[in-house]
C-alpha cells in the first residue's frame, strides 16, 4: 500500500475514532470494538487523575485511588499510568481494569462543565 494511502486510511480512522468520542465511544484497539465512555464534567481546563478516579464514583478515596494507580490498573491513552496527580485534560480517555481488583471497569474523559446561563434577568433589589 502506497504512503499516500496509508495517510488516507489513517485519517478516516482517525476520523472515526472522533465520530465516536462526541456520541461518548472510544475504539478498544486490542479487540476492535466501541466502548463506552463516561463523560465527566470538570470546572478547570484539567483535573489530577485522582481526583477523577473519585469524582467519577470509581474509587471511594485517594488512598484507593493510588492502590488501583500502583496495580498498574489504570491507563490513559492507553499507556500505564501510575502518578495519582497526573493532569488529564479534555479529550484523553482514562481507564480502569479493576476486575483483579474487585472494582467495575471504566472508561471515563473529563469534559468541560457548562455553565448554566439564567434565562431570566436578575431581580432589582428594593430599598
Amino acid at each position: 500500500m502506497s504512503e499516500e494511502h496509508q495517510d488516507q486510511d489513517a485519517r478516516r480512522h482517525q476520523d472515526d475514532v472522533e465520530e465516536a468520542l462526541d456520541e461518548g465511544f472510544d475504539e478498544d484497539h486490542d479487540e476492535g470494538e466501541f466502548i463506552e465512555v463516561d463523560q465527566i464534567p470538570i470546572r478547570d481546563a484539567s483535573i489530577r487523575l485522582g481526583q477523577l478516579l473519585k469524582l467519577a464514583n470509581v474509587v471511594e478515596h485517594g488512598g484507593m485511588a493510588r492502590e488501583v494507580l500502583d496495580a498498574g490498573a489504570v491507563t490513559v491513552d492507553e499507556e500505564v499510568e501510575t502518578r495519582r496527580g497526573r493532569q488529564i485534560r479534555p479529550g484523553e480517555i482514562v481507564q480502569l481494569d479493576g476486575e483483579a481488583l474487585g472494582l467495575p471497569e471504566a472508561a471515563l474523559t473529563p469534559v468541560a462543565e457548562e455553565l448554566e446561563e439564567l434565562d431570566e434577568e436578575p431581580e432589582e433589589l428594593e430599598d
